[in-house]
């Protein structure tokens, strides 16, 4: 059976998600940032897709300690190894002036007998420093582990344990002499000795990133389709849709990061145009949860409140159709807490959700 209400919503959920999704970023005072807010969205909605392409190496789980990214979590995170490493290449023999370890946080004993070796050629190592204590963190409290390397010269740069253990750390930075407030490892290639079940895909920059544009523009087609046999205009779209399909086949080889979003972007707000424009969307507003991410990955805690954290609450999307949706608090006065799961009356007047301070 042809059902136009299924195949047109279900050809446009994709740009229709990351307004939704999107919408629970913005402030209270409007939504002035939105724009960037959706793309941001779209290239996170790539990022976590491409994740599960693949299986996860050992390079690709590394790189989650030169990423830039320091928050208190796990960069990296090997099995139950012996001896477990994890190492980062320079690229070249640099002259090195320290090396600053920010640790895993909610598990930051496993640590405290870091062992720091390096290597000019990656096969004979050198180890250079043991730490016997205190337990460091770095994120939480801005104290990495910071090792002085004076005169110490190395293309590589590990570290490691002895014995049975897992190794996760934060982010391992490493600095020159010649420079000592750049980060030489920062997106540099890196390495470990084993993967995990908390092993993941990190994505270091845009530019390894594969942004779909053909794939954007076939469905975009598709939804072309469906929306002129309803009898709406999409000419404007069309235009669009047609200006980015060939700025896509423009680009050379080795476009930059910047030029690929630039042409997928275009095509992600023509085929965003299309799917808000689908008379089958006869509505403008929508409840939504805004809800600060909790500091553990187990859901089921978060209804207990045990690693919840303060922020958001309940709102309501408004203007859904326009280019300039706006998020109005309907819960302001709560006090600081966590919201989730809310559920509305069938006559749209009451609303039940879940709250934990």
């Amino acid at each position: 059976m042809n059902c136009p209400l299924s195949r047109s919503l279900a050809l446009g959920i994709a740009p229709l998600a990351a307004l939704f999704f999107a919408s629970a970023l913005f402030t209270d005072d409007g939504a002035k940032d939105w724009r960037r807010m959706v793309e941001e969205d779209w290239l996170a909605q790539e990022r976590s897709r491409q994740r599960v392409l693949r299986p996860v190496t050992t390079r690709d789980d590394a790189r989650g300690a030169v990423d830039g990214v320091k928050d208190g979590k796990w960069g990296f995170h090997t099995n139950l190894d012996v001896n477990p490493w994890w190492q980062v290449d320079l690229g070249a023999p640099i002259r090195l002036d320290r090396v600053e370890v920010y640790n895993r946080c909610d598990a930051a004993s496993r640590n405290d007998h870091l062992l720091l070796s390096v290597s000019l050629d990656g096969r004979e190592w050198k180890q250079i420093y043991a730490h016997g204590g205190p337990t460091f963190y770095g994120a939480t409290d801005g104290k990495p582990l910071v090792v002085r390397l004076p005169g110490v010269e190395a293309r590589f740069v590990r570290v490691h344990l002895e014995g049975s253990a897992y190794l996760h750390l934060d982010e391992v930075e490493v600095y020159g002499a010649s420079n000592p407030t750049l980060n030489l490892a920062l997106g540099k290639p890196a390495d470990q000795s084993s993967i995990s079940p908390w092993s993941d895909h990190h994505v270091v920059g845009e530019q390894g990133l594969h942004l779909p544009v053909e794939q954007v523009v076939r469905r975009g087609r598709a939804l072309l389709a469906d929306l002129r046999s309803m009898g709406v205009d999409v000419a404007a779209a069309e235009r669009e849709l047609n200006a980015a399909e060939q700025d896509f086949g423009a680009l050379p080889s080795g476009a930059s990061a910047e030029d690929r979003k630039r042409v997928y972007f275009r095509a992600r707000w023509a085929v965003r145009r299309l799917a808000l424009s689908n008379p089958l969307l006869d509505f403008d507003q929508m409840l939504i949860v805004k809800r600060v991410p909790g500091s553990f990955s187990h859901m089921s805690d978060q209804n207990y409140g045990w690693w919840s954290r303060p922020g958001g609450g309940i709102y309501l999307l408004e203007n859904v159709r326009s280019g300039e949706p706006t998020a109005r608090n309907l819960t302001p006065n709560l006090p600081p807490g966590s919201a989730l799961s809310p559920d509305l009356s069938y006559d749209g007047k009451r609303i039940l959700f879940a709250w934990c301070r």
